[in-house]
């Protein structure tokens, strides 16, 4: 999505992500992650268990990955809000997880939005 900011681009996709979630559409999906690229931790993530720690230490970062590249991220969704405010994170030579996770070199099933 991209547009002024504003305009509505960051409540859209979580809206998006909580209906999918709640499973009021239809989806094969198991798994919806959401990540605000201008969060910090997500900002510096230069793996996926730094990414899976902007969730926090309630979850177990470690068992999750486990499971995200087992499955080699099928029936997941990755949903990344903010990257035209962050063009510098999913540019090449950038140390951060993002432009790898785009590309499919880490979860090669996963669907982006």
């Amino acid at each position: 999505l991209y547009g002024h900011a504003g305009m509505g681009k960051t409540t859209a996709l979580q809206h998006i992500a909580q209906q999918v979630a709640i499973q009021k559409y239809e989806s094969d999906f198991t798994l919806i992650l959401y990540f605000p690229i201008r969060d910090g931790t997500v900002g510096s993530a230069t793996d996926l268990k730094g990414l899976l720690s902007y969730y926090g230490s309630d979850c177990d970062i470690a068992s999750v990955e486990k499971e995200l590249l087992d499955r080699r991220g099928k029936d997941v969704l990755l949903v990344f809000d903010g990257a035209d405010e962050a063009k510098e994170l999913i540019r090449e030579g950038s140390p951060n997880v993002l432009l790898p996770l785009l590309k499919g070199g880490i979860l090669r099933e996963t669907s982006i939005i």
